[in-house]
């Protein structure tokens, strides 16, 4: 499968590594040689293992989220490109972006740029209601809640420093206002999360739209 979906793959393997490095013992050497590895940034390294801990773990959560929203995206691109007429028929473009595309095909793009720009913008649930109703791919039945608790924590650990707000409260395992952390167990059960969907979306993709071009 070199496609998108072994693109995901492949970056989502990146991460095993960089999660493997939150341990305990990996910590404490960094401590231990830190004047020597950062002599110029030593004073910002975390004061504790959980502070590191937590870091690692919510910097690979937030990379592996944004690798599958990337893969989303560019799954989305691919089916609208090669079934343009899928596209909303009320989808705008100016005189000025006809002109600056040149070609049908770059024009086409450009109409898709601009759907799939306002998409993104949305939550999770209305990202998976607009792949099922718009691109005809459907999602396993059991993990349309999962994806959107991660789009909330993805949201929480970028704009509200790690503290849950009123959409991820709504999950039982959070409290309004207060910090939570992410395991590395958390962020390998995403990965596997996201490997499974995503091999289910490009099947469906593969077999209804790109098929045959």
């Amino acid at each position: 499968m070199d496609n998108l979906v072994t693109r995901l793959i492949d970056q989502l393997d990146t991460l095993i590594p960089f999660i493997g490095i939150s341990r305990q013992d990996v910590f404490t050497l960094i401590q231990e040689k830190e004047t020597l590895w950062f002599p110029d940034s030593a004073k910002n390294l975390p004061d504790t293992y959980a502070v590191y801990r937590k870091q690692i773990n919510h910097s690979s959560f937030v990379l592996g989220y944004s690798y599958f929203e990337a893969f989303l995206s560019d799954l989305a691109e691919s089916i609208y490109v090669a079934r343009p007429k899928m596209l909303p028929k009320n989808k705008k473009i100016t005189f000025d972006e006809i002109v600056k595309a040149g070609t049908y095909e770059e024009a086409i793009k450009t109409i898709v740029g601009k759907e799939l720009h306002d998409l993104f913008y949305k939550n999770m649930r209305d990202i998976i209601t607009y792949f099922t109703d718009k691109l005809q791919l459907d999602w396993s039945f059991d993990v349309v809640e999962k994806f959107a608790e991660a789009s909330c924590l993805r949201n929480c650990i970028i704009h509200n420093l790690g503290c849950a707000d009123a959409r991820l409260a709504m999950f039982p395992e959070y409290v309004l206002g207060e910090p939570f952390e992410l395991t590395s167990s958390n962020v390998h059960s995403f990965g596997i999360l996201a490997r499974r969907e995503a091999r289910n979306l490009w099947e469906q993709a593969t077999t209804k739209h790109l098929g045959d071009v």
